[in-house]
């Protein structure tokens, strides 16, 4: 099975701070029983590491260097979602856009999801905690980009190695983002409207 641990970073909300953001990793289970085997390893030499925090990290030196790995090509194994609990309190809404997404995902995709997805302490988890310092810094570099109009970069050694990663980002731009909203909207009335239906009809055959 593969798991997806996700974290986010950033809200969005004004000028100073206009970028709201959802990062993680995808990977085999064993292979984060492993990464989280080595990682807890790395963490218990000095200097000693409780948790990892993205925005803690930036102002470190080289301390994590070589804790993450890339991960292989995905074959088509089942998938699993695992969120950071308590995603800016956003939990229902990722439960209402996965519905949404079930309806317009081709089911050759949908097939491969094992279950819904799931919310777990970013405190207790490290693979969300590997999460966390990618959503930080790929925020914090997606800022220091539109700030200076495309002529800086985000300076840190742990996003020097978390590039290294290979990966592939999904931009959604607010035309995006509003056709979605519209699209899932559209499915959760026809769901509401279909299940409003099923009890009319229960409750005629009762009565009958």
């Amino acid at each position: 099975m593969l798991q997806v641990f996700v974290d986010d970073s950033g809200r969005g909300e004004n000028q100073e701070n206009p970028v709201f953001l959802l990062a993680g990793y995808v990977g085999r289970v064993r292979n984060w029983e492993a990464a989280a085997d080595a990682l807890q390893r790395n963490m218990r030499k000095s200097p000693k590491l409780e948790y990892l925090k993205g925005k803690e990290a930036a102002s470190l030196t080289g301390n994590f260097a070589g804790l993450m790995s890339a991960f292989k090509k995905p074959s088509r194994e089942s998938i699993e979602l695992i969120f950071d609990q308590g995603v800016i309190g956003r939990e229902r809404h990722i439960q209402n856009a996965y519905e949404g997404l079930m309806g317009f995902i081709p089911s050759e995709m949908t097939g491969l999801l094992a279950g819904r997805p799931r919310f777990e302490d970013d405190r207790k988890i490290l693979p969300l905690q590997m999460a966390d310092l990618l959503a930080w810094h790929s925020r914090r570099d997606y800022y220091e980009q539109t700030a200076s109009m495309g002529t800086r970069r985000w300076d840190a050694r742990v996003w020097d190695e978390l590039r290294k990663i290979q990966g592939k980002a999904l931009f959604l731009r607010t035309p995006e983002l509003i056709e979605f909203k519209r699209r899932l909207g559209e499915k959760r009335a026809a769901y509401i409207m279909q299940k409003t239906s099923v009890n009319v009809a229960s409750r005629i055959r009762t009565r009958a």
